[in-house]
């Protein structure tokens, strides 16, 4: 708030009624009632605007006064202060904010303006150089990381179909789908690929990260035709 406007404020505060009567009108700039110009005012009338005068003064804060527009331009200057340490703070970090020389259009000396040019630009030449240098090295290694997996997954490939290969010459071998199904049964003849007589061939599963290239298959029997024969062989040593 400035000082016209706090001074207006304790203006509309004031009776003025009680102070110049109620029968003055607003036209009499003199504060003194109709056939009483060459009377003075009297000692109620006194004691009333000093008593006005010292609650003006008593209310009157730091705030206003002469002094009001000095404490509005040192209050603005110690935000730009602030501001500025801030901003100084926030470079010398250099992680968000960098400063860089640039010329002063203001200088007159021709030569210096030339040379920050020059640095300036030198500077920014070899800003971009590493930029580019960094980028080159982070695709160098991305391509290196998908070379060796695309060599994995081919080598894998090639270990899977070289062993279904070998599956198939001793065991009828098909593809339904997704799915491939191997047969137990010899025959010739009839049906072959009955349900108590297949089993399942699936890829080995990677365990931590790290494939067999000697086990790339996986074969699933059925339960039914998981059974344990034993063979038992004795030899008599015969009369001749």
């Amino acid at each position: 708030m400035v000082f016209s406007d706090h001074v207006a404020k304790l203006a509309h505060k004031i009776e003025w009624r009680e102070l110049i009567g109620a029968s003055a009108s607003y036209d009499d700039t003199n504060g003194v009632e109709p056939g009483a110009e060459s009377e003075g005012p009297t000692e109620a009338k006194k004691a009333k605007i000093a008593a006005a005068t010292e609650e003006e003064d008593r209310r009157r804060g730091p705030e206003t006064g002469p002094w009001q527009s000095v404490a509005k331009y040192l209050h603005q200057s110690l935000q730009q202060i602030g501001v500025l340490l801030d901003s100084l703070a926030v470079t010398r970090q250099q992680q968000y904010l960098m400063a860089r020389p640039v010329a002063d259009p203001s200088d007159t000396d021709q030569v210096v303006i030339t040379q920050q040019e020059q640095d300036s630009k030198h500077f920014q030449w070899i800003v971009k150089r590493k930029a580019l240098a960094d980028a080159s090295r982070v695709l160098e290694q991305a391509l290196e990381v998908r070379k060796q997996q695309v060599t994995d997954t081919d080598a894998a490939q090639d270990v899977f179909l070289k062993q279904l290969r070998s599956l198939r010459e001793r065991w009828r071998v098909k593809k339904i789908g997704n799915v491939i199904l191997g047969d137990l049964g010899y025959r010739i003849f009839g049906t072959k690929f009955l349900p108590n007589e297949t089993f399942d061939i699936r890829r080995a599963p990677v365990v931590d990260g790290l494939l067999n290239p000697h086990a790339s298959l996986q074969v699933q029997v059925p339960r039914d035709l998981m059974r344990r024969a034993t063979i038992s062989v004795s030899i008599e040593k015969g009369i001749v």
